[in-house]
């Protein structure tokens, strides 16, 4: 007896082996089986240099931090130039230089100075969003209720400042002169210096605690204490910066990185930076224009009530203003405390950093 015939593939199986032969197919059912790709493998190089740059959610944020600033930087640069070849002004950074006199510190300045970084702020932040596919809101500027928080930031500010110089004057560590400014001009100057101030909030919240905090946190540290070693640093860094500033001392460099601490705990507990914005508005108002105190030994022009330091410089600042007394460190631990009964037993919004699905291998 001849062996029986072996059945033999059809024609469109064998089209299907001679046109495609990364495909695996059984020849006598005719059915494809399990596709195997065949790629040559991936150069080293090309796998270290996939793992340097990207990690699960696209760049990693050191790199993502580098950018920013590059974009930060080049923006700035772009709207100083600008605003030089239109006004013909030399002067067009930050109000506060070394170089600078009492007197230059004006509220037009302020504007100026600050509105550059704020734009600049805003055009590298946009940039960043869309590279990284997220809403530009999602950098702690979303969260519940922001009107609410932010004038409750307002009020917060001017209270604490109060206190402050309200302890100085009851200790006879600050005297008040005579009234500086009268009819119109009080509301002018005051509309100014808010004006000013709210871009000075908007400007160094942006630049240390909206996308800087909300990368470092993602990239760097990990859960549960990654958003508060994140708020170390950006606070570290938030104090360093004033370092520069004329008549500041180290000690008030210190309160400015504690206050920063503190303006990371209110995103942790509200949700977002709006209350840190209307604080530090409202207390950089309160201080320069309501009560003519000095601001990093700078008076500036255009302040209602004129105030003096007296006494012993520990108790009343001296020339660095009410930020240089040792007396601030109990207003900014009132105000964490505030903060805390205010929101920290509350249940706490979800921040974006803290999700597991945002964070980075570091």
């Amino acid at each position: 007896m001849e062996p029986e015939d072996q059945p033999q593939p059809s024609d469109s199986v064998a089209s299907a082996l001679s046109s495609a032969p990364t495909q695996v197919v059984d020849a006598y059912q005719g059915l494809p089986l399990t596709a195997v790709q065949v790629n040559p493998p991936e150069p080293a190089e090309t796998r270290f240099l996939r793992w340097a740059f990207l990690g699960n959610n696209g760049i990693r944020a050191g790199w993502s931090i580098a950018i920013f600033l590059v974009l930060f930087t080049c923006f700035t640069a772009i709207a100083g130039t600008a605003y030089f070849l239109i006004s013909g002004h030399g002067h067009f950074g930050p109000s506060k230089q070394p170089s600078q006199t009492p007197q230059s510190l004006t509220a037009v300045r302020q504007i100026v100075g600050e509105g550059i970084q704020v734009f600049g702020l805003l055009c590298a932040t946009a940039i960043m969003a869309l590279i990284e596919r997220r809403r530009i809101t999602a950098y702690y500027l979303a969260g519940p209720k922001p009107v609410r928080h932010f004038v409750s930031g307002l009020v917060g500010g001017f209270a604490a400042l109060s206190a402050l110089v309200g302890v100085l004057y009851l200790g006879h560590w600050i005297t008040f002169g005579p009234v500086a400014l009268s009819g119109i001009a009080i509301v002018q100057y005051a509309a100014l210096w808010a004006i000013g101030f709210l871009l000075v909030g908007l400007s160094e919240e942006g630049l240390f605690r909206c996308y800087f905090l909300f990368t470092v946190t993602r990239g760097f540290f990990a859960r549960p204490l990654g958003f508060w070693l994140a708020a170390l640093l950006s606070s570290l860094l938030f104090g360093a910066a004033h370092m520069g500033n004329s008549g500041e001392s180290q000690f008030g460099v210190i309160c400015t990185a504690t206050i920063g601490f503190v303006f990371c705990m209110s995103i942790r507990y509200t949700g977002s930076l709006w209350w840190a914005i209307g604080f530090h508005a409202a207390w950089d108002w309160a201080q320069t224009f309501f009560y003519g105190t000095a601001d990093s030994g700078l008076v500036a022009k255009g302040h209602w009530l004129t105030t003096n330091p007296a006494g012993n410089p520990l108790w009343s600042g001296g020339s660095v203003g009410p930020e240089g007394s040792l007396l601030i460190l109990p207003i900014i631990l009132l105000t964490a405390l505030g903060l805390y009964l205010g929101y920290g037993r509350k249940p706490q919004p979800a921040t974006a950093p803290a999700l597991s699905s945002v964070l980075d291998q570091s």
